[in-house]
């Protein structure tokens, strides 16, 4: 019976860590890989005075323009942020992204926002953003049943942060793997026929280097048709385009059996990444004794 005790008390405890890893970790290396996937293309345009605060006016990339005329983020003096825009037409159904920044442009929140029966209004919902937020990058992903793609143009960086991800995603499956096996063994007293070192491998090379080289392999690819000179060269679009419908053809079964479940893996990250940055907003608003703290992030 103490035996059994102890491995409970054993595994509670890797689990533990485990949910701490993933809560800390995974969010800040996702935060680090959407603020280096695309580059910023929103800017500043005025400041205005209010009676308790201040705001900033900002227009989002020339692509998303043509539906989101402008936004503002208010910063009161109470120290609270919060977002609004201002669309270019009426709309009834949107949902967009924001991507948080402090002073030092280092990402700290990010926010995927729905917004349903809207009715034509030409103003969208009040989002309240972490009080360190000092802009923000907006991107729209569908307006009206209409779906917005952004370009694919990573910073060098995204790599590397994506590496980290991967790498940090195997070791975590790795080590939930480990203690069940372990637990098992010892709770139990049943010797595990299964070979843990090469499963362990197996695990880390297909959460790894498959997409690593799914992604290294794409901006190859985008690589080598921007320094294509498509002007004068009239026999290179040609070649692309049936290469590229030759690859949709191929990934076409693939994305027929495993789309759903990539939908849905990608919904439950983005709420994850919601709820962490709702649960950081939170902790956030404790007050804080140290003035450089306070100074930094007013």
């Amino acid at each position: 019976m103490f035996n059994v005790l102890f491995w409970i008390v054993w595994l509670l405890i890797g689990l533990l860590l485990a949910a701490l890893f993933s809560a800390i970790v995974l969010p800040r290396l996702l935060l680090e890989m959407k603020a280096s996937l695309h580059p910023i293309a929103d800017r500043g345009i005025g400041k205005f005075n209010l009676k308790n605060g201040i705001s900033v006016l900002y227009e989002p990339s020339r692509s998303e323009r043509k539906y989101l005329r402008c936004y503002q983020l208010f910063r009161r003096g109470d120290r609270s942020v919060s977002f609004m825009g201002c669309w270019n037409r009426a709309v009834f159904t949107a949902r967009y992204t924001l991507l948080c920044f402090n002073s030092l442009g280092r990402p700290i929140a990010f926010y995927r926002v729905c917004e349903s029966f809207i009715d034509g209004r030409y103003y969208t919902r009040t989002v309240t953003l972490p009080h360190a937020t000092a802009f923000v990058s907006l991107s729209l992903e569908r307006i009206d049943g209409k779906k917005f793609k952004r370009a694919f143009s990573p910073s060098p960086f995204y790599l590397i942060w994506l590496t980290l991800f991967l790498v940090s995603l195997a070791g975590l499956i790795g080590f939930l793997f480990f203690l069940a096996i372990h637990f098992s063994e010892g709770a139990f007293q049943t010797a595990s026929a299964l070979p843990i070192g090469s499963i362990l491998t197996a695990l880390s090379f297909g959460i790894v280097f498959l997409p690593l080289a799914v992604v290294g392999a794409r901006m190859l690819i985008l690589l080598i048709k921007d320094r294509l000179p498509f002007q004068s060269d009239l026999c290179a679009k040609p070649v692309f385009r049936r290469a590229k419908e030759k690859m949709q053809g191929l990934i076409s079964p693939v994305r027929a059996m495993f789309g759903g479940a990539y939908d849905l893996c990608r919904k439950a990250i983005y709420r994850c990444m919601n709820a962490w940055s709702r649960v950081k907003q939170t902790f956030g608003r404790v007050p804080r004794g140290s003035k450089k703290v306070r100074r930094g992030a007013r």
